[in-house]
């Protein structure tokens, strides 16, 4: 039987609960290593952060591969892109990087990283019953 799906918002605490998806857990990037101590090499797992600029996602990723895990993608659009197309967050929503218009760099695009776009996200949150 697979592993169930993880969805991790990896920035502070103050971010997390100011807003967050729904359904996703809080794993902030200097406990990230911890937090992959005590969880299978195979389960399915999603970082996310504030927004497109913002590198945590990517750090996270590279950090998660490096400790073995198989099944794991980086939504790069984060907080701003989800608050933004009105999907479900959690938390009064008040940090204004969620108001930004959403900017992608494309140029500075780790082709290394396994991204995953907000749509595929939501599906696979659906599928698991976590939206």
């Amino acid at each position: 039987m697979g592993k169930s799906l993880k969805v991790i918002n990896v920035l502070d605490p103050e971010y997390y609960a100011d807003a967050h998806i729904k359904g996703s857990m809080n794993v902030p990037i200097d406990e990230l290593k911890d937090f992959a101590l005590s969880t299978a090499k195979d389960t399915p797992i999603v970082v996310y952060c504030a927004k497109y600029t913002c590198p945590l996602s990517a750090q996270a990723w590279h950090t998660l591969h490096e400790l073995g895990f198989e099944h794991i993608y980086a939504y790069e659009g984060g907080m701003n892109e989800w608050y933004l197309a009105k999907l479900p967050v959690i938390g009064p929503c008040k940090k204004e990087y969620l108001q930004e218009p959403v900017e992608r760099l494309e140029n500075q695009h780790d082709t290394a990283i396994q991204q995953i776009s907000m749509q595929e996200l939501k599906k696979m949150m659906e599928k698991e019953r976590l939206l």
